[in-house]
């Protein structure tokens, strides 16, 4: 299967997981959060499918996560 990240993407993938689990969640527990599947989240955690704007916005809501610093965490 082919992965749809670049470098960048996974490094924002990456900060996200790490944000799931600093704020506790499971992936089912953020899967209900998300009015999704566990396999969804582990789907987007794995770079099988793409997190959109609005998605990452929602997970870092989720999280408590600041997607400014998300974002500035990220190689150029």
């Amino acid at each position: 299967m082919k992965r749809v990240f670049t470098r960048r993407y996974k490094a924002i993938i990456q900060e996200l997981r790490i944000a799931r689990e600093e704020a506790g969640l499971t992936q089912e527990e953020m899967a209900k959060r998300f009015d999704t599947k566990q396999t969804t989240i582990s789907k987007i955690e794995r770079g099988e499918r793409k997190l959109d704007i609005l998605g990452f916005m929602d997970w870092c809501h989720i999280t408590k996560a600041d997607p400014c610093a998300i974002l500035k965490r990220i190689p150029r």
